[in-house]
């Protein structure tokens, strides 16, 4: 076994005492497992808890250093949604039973399925069907504009939070962890939680969650360094990956060093940076990435209240189709209003400029190269500030066909050899304070 260019010399295995009939509570023997492996694991040698095909259901678990959590085919996870599980919160730290299985300060862990091309028969299965009709009615209570009565049912909680209820997987500050092979699903809210973390592998992962499941990201990289993510299929209820540093400067670490390649979209909010970005992100790499019927496609998305400094980053060798939005990149992120050419003319209107703060989100040095886009509906939106624009953009050898083109405003960059069609109205519009140069 190898973390990150790190060999394990040894195994130890572990099988917990007990089978996995599909109805019995497995969560103690399950832990005594764990905690069996952890017992024998060290820097030479590997605790692996060995899970045989069948369905095991449990409540929270926590996982430790030098443990590998292995499922043989045909093997499921499941969670018992009475057990014990609390409320993860955005902002909040990290707590024990806030995840199916759950992580803290945990050092060379693994969580792995049998090795094989598409989707897993290794299954960790969150039970979201238990949280979702109370979540989608807050939700709705959201929508409808009645703040105060989401309020009123949970105290204290922002409502970007949603209704409070687990996640499924969570890591939190930890380093050498490595995930492959496992297909998540039903997640209650998020469903792969990465924070204050480092050196992280997520290889060759499925996560399948409802479309009208609400905030069920799938992968959430928070604060974290040197991850990478290869090789996962996502469709989901949210955003597919989200990368975030937080909505208050609160000396979070920033979010950098992410690399992300040969991934494939489904349905969901699509490759995000952001909204919470008040401690900055850095140095992200997305490659050879597939969007197919997902919301949106690549977007950087900040605000004045939750700003920092965001890039580089480069995306290449993109294919996008029956996408909503194929590229975002906005300093004022808060949703858009109206349709069609309103939304457009709305996103080259001139903005009042505000004074600088600790929190004014500074996008800089993106550049976003190979990209073919098919049957899109808004083509690419970039919404700088008048106190801070968007810095060293550079867009080349794009191919976009949209109904709605390009909206500019408060840019300065480059556009080489871009095609960006519009059925419906001008192809390219801009806003004040463009300065493209175009070849």
């Amino acid at each position: 076994m190898s973390f990150n260019g790190f060999t394990v010399a040894s195994e130890v295995e572990i099988r917990p005492a007990c089978h996995p009939d599909g109805v019995s509570d497995n969560t103690a023997a399950l832990q005594a497992a764990i905690d069996q492996a952890a017992a024998v694991g060290n820097e030479s040698c590997q605790g692996v808890v060995l899970l045989e095909p069948g369905v095991w259901r449990s409540g929270p678990l926590e996982m430790k250093s030098y443990v590998t959590l292995r499922f043989s085919a045909q093997t499921t996870l499941k969670a018992l949604p009475e057990k014990d599980f609390v409320a993860a919160y955005i902002g909040a730290p990290s707590q024990p039973h806030e995840a199916l299985i759950h992580a803290h300060g945990v050092t060379r862990c693994a969580i792995e399925g049998p090795e094989g091309l598409g989707e897993p028969s290794a299954v960790i299965d969150g039970t979201g069907e238990h949280w979702w009709p109370a979540a989608i009615e807050a939700r709705g209570w959201l929508k409808n504009g009645e703040v105060e009565r989401f309020t009123q049912a949970f105290p204290g909680i922002v409502t970007a939070n949603g209704m409070p209820r687990p996640w499924l997987i969570e890591l939190s500050w930890c380093s050498q962890v490595k995930m492959s092979g496992i297909k998540l699903t039903q997640s209650p809210m998020w469903t792969l939680v990465v924070r204050n973390s480092n050196e992280v592998l997520l290889e060759g992962l499925w996560v399948i969650n409802p479309e009208y499941a609400p905030n069920t990201d799938g992968i959430d990289l928070v604060s974290s360094r040197d991850v990478t993510v290869r090789g996962c299929y996502v469709d989901t209820g949210d955003d597919n990956i989200a990368i975030k540093s937080g909505i208050k400067q609160d000396g979070a670490p920033r979010c950098e060093d992410v690399f992300i390649s040969e991934c494939s979209f489904g349905q969901g909010h699509g490759l995000s940076i952001g909204s919470e970005t008040a401690n900055g992100i850095g140095a992200i790499n997305i490659a050879n990435v597939v969007f197919k019927g997902t919301g949106t496609g690549i977007r950087i998305k900040s605000a004045r209240d939750r700003g920092n400094r965001i890039g580089p980053m480069h995306a290449r060798d993109i294919t996008m189709q029956d996408v909503e939005t194929a590229i975002l990149l906005t300093c004022s992120y808060a949703g858009q209003s109206g349709v069609g050419d309103a939304v457009m003319d709305s996103l080259v209107a001139p903005l009042e400029a505000a004074t600088p703060s600790a929190t004014t989100p500074y996008i800089k040095d993106i550049t976003i190269e190979n990209l073919k886009a098919r049957n899109i509906k808004y083509g690419v939106v970039l919404s700088g500030l008048p106190e801070a624009k968007l810095e060293q953009l550079t867009l080349k050898h794009l191919e976009v066909e949209s109904q709605y083109g390009l909206a500019a405003r408060y840019v300065q960059g480059a556009f080489c050899d871009c095609k960006i069609s519009a059925k419906l109205g001008a192809p390219l519009r801009f806003g004040p304070e463009c300065a493209i140069a175009q070849d």
